[in-house]
């Protein structure tokens, strides 16, 4: 069948041509018809309108440059995603419903309210819209929709038995090397861009100076904000830091040249590797076994869902939709 091209859709600098096909022989001529409104993709009885999956598809490349948008592995996956996010958005909606599963009014305001106030103004926000492409209504319905999706992940997963001691215990026991804590040594540090300088600050501090107080003048490293405090570092980090192991609390180090610049270091405290014990992890353990569970739950069911759904795509068409970017002839 004679292939020909449909509207090219501009969206966030990308060109997207909307592939259409005629069923008549190459001697016809085929008919107009409107390709931004045909539907390429329907789930039950809601349907996807070729415009609104250029729409989607736009979104999903924004972060990609002119080249990558049009590699076949990331054009092929962003068209994946919209065609799966579509169903689960519809499937999940439909079953909200069934199961009457509302959004009342005052949720909805209070997290468009709570995410606006994040920004230092209105027009900050609107320009963050404007960034990403979108009204201010596309951006409320996807909060709507995040909402009412985690109303129904939390009515599913309410059924999720939560793990007993046994199973806590065995995944400890087959799992110890995950807790492992390494040796660990917490270290103070101010950092200089030449060795005069370093020296210079070095004889400060040999004459009873306090480094927390000269990291915060001179140290040129982010730690200096917080008093030249690193935190606990491993070992592996930085080889200055390896030869601190073996030194005692309260040990200082000369210069010590790195990548980095010019340090002199304090050694504050050490602990040794260590394997925490099973009521010290059990929280987290949990969590995490919970947390595998509730995703299992949330799979079977969308398994089921999908199963139950008659989805209908229009194959060829999506295959042929193609991507062109600004300033392409």
């Amino acid at each position: 069948m004679p292939q020909k091209a449909g509207p090219a859709i501009r969206m966030a600098g990308l060109f997207i041509f909307l592939a259409s096909f005629s069923a008549c022989s190459p001697s016809c001529t085929p008919s107009p018809q409107n390709f931004s409104n045909r539907t390429i993709i329907k789930v039950n009885d809601t349907e996807m309108s070729s415009s609104d999956f250029a729409q989607q598809l736009a979104d999903h490349l924004k972060d990609y440059d002119a080249l990558a948008v049009k590699e076949d592995r990331i054009l092929e996956k962003a068209k994946h995603d919209v065609i799966r996010d579509f169903i689960i958005r519809t499937l999940t909606e439909e079953w909200a419903k069934e199961n009457k599963i509302l959004l009342k009014k005052e949720e909805i305001e209070a997290t468009i309210n709570n995410v606006r106030s994040q920004y230092p103004d209105d027009l900050s926000f609107r320009q963050k819209l404007i960034e990403d492409n979108q009204t201010f209504d596309e951006w409320s319905e996807k909060v709507k929709f995040s909402l009412l999706q985690k109303k129904v992940m939390d009515t599913l997963i309410a059924s999720a038995e939560a793990p007993s001691e046994e199973e806590m215990k065995t995944y400890y026991d087959s799992n110890k090397d995950v807790f492992k804590k390494p040796e660990q040594i917490h270290l103070r540090q101010i950092v200089l861009k030449t060795e005069n300088d370093a020296k210079t600050v070095l004889a400060e501090l040999q004459k009873d100076k306090k480094m927390k107080d000269l990291a915060g003048k001179f140290s040129i490293t982010p730690e200096a904000m917080n008093q030249g405090d690193l935190g606990w570092v491993d070992r592996g980090i930085l080889d200055i830091f390896d030869q601190l192991f073996d030194k005692k609390n309260g040990y200082m180090s000369g210069v010590l040249k790195s990548p980095y610049g010019y340090h002199i270091i304090e050694v504050i405290d050490k602990r040794r590797a260590s394997t925490p014990t099973l009521d010290e992890v059990k929280d987290q353990i949990k969590a995490m076994l919970m947390q595998n569970r509730e995703q299992a739950v949330y799979s079977k069911w969308l398994e089921a869902q999908i199963r139950k759904a008659k989805v209908l795509k229009d194959e060829a068409f999506i295959e042929n939709i193609k991507i062109e970017t600004r300033g392409e002839n």
